[in-house]
């Protein structure tokens, strides 16, 4: 039997080394928080983008229905004008182009039916006794790069009308030649028209119309679109003409200051029709015994012209405003003096468009 030596026990046990296993699951949740984080963030990222871009689209087509509504409506009102003086085919173009804007606007169906009713008792029946001979037309043997080359020649030397005349035939010839030109030129002859009749022939609903015509061809640019913007004020200040004194001096105030030598059919500035309510405003505020305020819209009146007896009713006015304490005159005589002499008033024209047979032309 062998002996063991005690020493041997004493000896350390020689332990095989241990892999150290990595702690995963005190890295997985940590990890899974921060990618959960980065999504919420990528989710509000996009819901913020997807409502900017929601409320961009909203507010265009707010913006497009109000421009829609308006040219409607001017338009209504200038076809009830021509149905009123018989102008029925162009009261028919009006209307047929609000139906095409808003098929629902009130009262069209109503505006049309009385212009068939109109266009049906005037419609009387021929009786023809003998036979007549009949000439059959010339033909047109122009071609269309004539009529082309002439619209340009007609467009380039400002000649409106012309150039819109020759682009009809051009077009009634052939619908598609050299459309996006054709194009290009109504809506300069239109837009150029436009301009003129509110600029140089104070024709300013027939301006207004002819700019919505060139919108059909292209959008309108900023100078033009200040004129149709100001025509606009100028016409809505004169539907309160005599009227309502204080929102006519409040709306030609601001066609005043746009465009102070804007004119109608009358030829009456936007500067003498501002002077005029201003003094209407002014003596309604007197027969209301509200003497500064009065006082303040002669003055006003006094800055855009008059003459010594509108200055003596403006002395007048002021005096009744702050009375002197020195040498009081007399209530009476001062009151006496308040009827201005400035001329003749003018009177609200409503300009006729002149409707051709470019109006019915489209796109």
């Amino acid at each position: 039997m062998m002996e063991t030596n005690p020493l041997d026990e004493t000896k350390p046990v020689a332990v095989p080394p241990q892999t150290k296993k990595k702690d995963k699951k005190d890295k997985t949740p940590r990890g899974r928080w921060i990618l959960l984080g980065i999504l919420i963030i990528l989710i509000f990222i996009g819901v913020g983008v997807g409502l900017g871009i929601r409320q961009g689209v909203n507010l265009r087509i707010t913006q497009y229905s109000k421009e829609v509504i308006s040219a409607a409506t001017t338009q209504f009102k200038l076809g009830e004008i021509d149905l009123a003086a018989g102008r029925l085919e162009s009261a028919t173009k009006r209307f047929n182009y609000v139906a095409d804007i808003d098929p629902q606007f009130p009262g069209l169906m109503d505006k049309l039916t009385q212009v068939e009713v109109a266009k049906a008792m005037l419609a009387t029946p021929t009786i023809s006794v003998t036979s007549t001979p009949t000439l059959a037309p010339t033909p047109d043997t122009q071609s269309q790069e004539q009529r082309l080359a002439q619209a340009k020649e007609y467009l380039k030397g400002g000649n409106w009308q012309a150039t819109l005349d020759t682009l009809n035939a051009l077009r009634k010839a052939d619908l598609n030649y050299h459309s996006v030109d054709v194009d290009g030129m109504y809506y300069l002859a239109y837009r150029n028209r436009g301009v003129d009749k509110i600029l140089l022939e104070g024709k300013l609903e027939g301006g207004i119309y002819d700019l919505s015509l060139a919108e059909q061809y292209g959008p309108i640019d900023k100078e033009a679109e200040g004129y149709r913007q100001v025509a606009k004020v100028y016409l809505t200040a004169s539907a309160f003409w005599k009227v309502d004194w204080p929102k006519a001096a409040q709306y030609f105030s601001q066609a005043y200051a746009s465009m102070p030598n804007m004119r109608d059919g009358s030829n009456w500035t936007a500067m003498e029709r501002y002077r005029m309510s201003a003094i209407g405003y002014g003596d309604q505020l007197m027969t209301e015994l509200k003497y500064c305020e009065g006082a303040e819209q002669y003055a006003i009146a006094a800055t855009l012209g008059g003459d010594a007896n509108f200055t003596a009713t403006l002395t007048a006015a002021q005096l009744l405003c702050s009375p002197s304490t020195a040498t009081p005159a007399p209530v009476a005589t001062l009151e006496a003096s308040l009827t201005p002499t400035v001329g003749p008033e003018p009177s609200v024209v409503v300009p006729t468009v002149e409707t051709t047979d470019d109006t019915s032309e489209t796109s």
